[in-house]
């Protein structure tokens, strides 16, 4: 009986497709996992002798010499201090208290210079002035031997407040100019107790606000022998206005 190619390669298509799927599934991956699954139990059979193994000692020479430390102590060493050398004492000298004569009519040239020149940006007052009761003196005043000039002092006569005058609201609105000089007393405490006016150019214009002005002014008083005095001052205010 003859077959033909066709035939037999028809029959062996027809018996492949015959066969069936896990044949053909173990064929292909049946090699495969069974080495892997050899190689995991030889890896897990090999662990355990691997974690027991424990290196060898090591051996150490008995023979070691052991290092021995000497320590020797230093030398005293002997400071030598030197003594102190003794300062000479001093010679105590008696002090004799000197007497000064001290005359009280001799002159100073000592000079208080009071005038200045009044600034017109001050606030304008009123035209009346209320004034504290101030008794005015002459020179011929039997008073003036308790009082001294300027002069006269050994210590001198500072001013520690100068307030200086309103200018007088009628004099600045007529642009009226003017000075007075005045003549008052210091006391004993620095106050000014007298005033009296000794000229005054224009008349009667400015002597209400030189007056109120100098009452309030505050001095360290002059002194002979270190003991404060009254003290005689005279002074020349000028009023004059700034050229706008």
């Amino acid at each position: 009986m003859r077959f033909t190619k066709t035939s037999i390669q028809a029959v062996a298509v027809t018996d492949c497709k015959h066969k069936p799927k896990h044949v053909q599934f173990m064929k292909q991956w049946g090699i495969p996992v069974l080495f892997g699954v050899l190689i995991n139990i030889t890896l897990f059979c090999m662990m355990p002798g691997l974690i027991r193994i424990v290196p060898d000692k090591p051996v150490f020479d008995d023979n070691l010499h052991a290092v021995q430390v000497i320590r020797i102590k230093r030398p005293d060493s002997q400071v030598q201090r030197k003594k102190p050398k003794e300062l000479p004492k001093p010679e105590k000298k008696e002090i004799r208290p000197t007497e000064k004569n001290i005359s009280l009519s001799k002159p100073l040239q000592n000079k208080i210079h009071l005038s200045f020149e009044l600034n017109t940006k001050l606030p304008v007052g009123p035209q009346t002035l209320s004034m504290p009761s101030l008794e005015l003196f002459s020179l011929n005043a039997s008073g003036l031997k308790s009082a001294y000039g300027i002069h006269e002092l050994d210590g001198p006569l500072t001013p520690l407040s100068k307030i200086p005058p309103i200018y007088p609201m009628r004099a600045k609105r007529l642009s009226i100019e003017g000075s007075v000089s005045v003549k008052f007393l210091v006391d004993e405490n620095g106050l000014v107790a007298h005033i009296e006016i000794l000229e005054s150019t224009p008349s009667d214009i400015f002597n209400k606000s030189v007056i109120a002005c100098i009452s309030r002014w505050r001095f360290k008083p002059g002194t002979i022998e270190g003991i404060p005095v009254q003290t005689w001052v005279e002074t020349m205010i000028r009023f004059e206005l700034e050229n706008s």
